[in-house]
């Protein structure tokens, strides 16, 4: 079951704040002691503020973004946020250049030797090609992934073909 409220603010409403939760009636095991539990729940929130429109010039985009899962011995994930800025219209019309950070809190199940989290960087660049076609590189460095140790470097490409 989701939720979520928000509403579109500023100048032409480029601006938009999110509220939301939720709920996930599956079975869980408790990284404690094995037993089994119904549910586990979320609650979030999003926060994309538009800094720079204006005709003819790049767009710019700020986000925030976070959520919290209360369960932590059943949640793999506890904690979540991160935060960015997306440039439109960089080079040429309809692209975007964004770069994020964001944190993972892991809980004491789901860390590889105990609670730990981990923090990932990425820089993106979506290229319009024609009308039907965009494609996307990306480049992501993550920093104790999955709170193992061992930093690690990713790189993408995503390709979108739209009817």
């Amino acid at each position: 079951f989701i939720a979520e409220t928000g509403f579109k603010y500023g100048e032409q409403n480029g601006s938009v704040a999110k509220l939301g939760g939720y709920y996930h009636s599956g079975e869980y095991t408790r990284f404690s002691n094995g037993a089994t539990e119904d549910g586990i729940n979320t609650i979030y929130g999003v926060i994309d503020h538009q800094i720079v429109r204006t005709e003819g010039c790049p767009g710019i985009n700020v986000f925030l973004r976070g959520g919290v899962t209360p369960e932590d011995d059943i949640a793999t994930v506890t904690g979540y946020a991160d935060a960015g800025v997306v440039v439109s219209n960089v080079l040429r019309e309809d692209d975007a250049l964004g770069f994020a950070v964001s944190w993972t809190d892991l809980s004491d199940g789901g860390a590889a030797g105990g609670r730990s989290s981990e923090i990932v960087t990425e820089l993106t660049y979506q290229i319009p090609v024609s009308d039907w076609f965009t494609i996307q590189p990306d480049i992501q460095y993550i920093i104790n992934p999955q709170g193992g140790g061992g930093d690690a470097f990713l790189t993408g490409l995503r390709a979108e073909i739209s009817f």
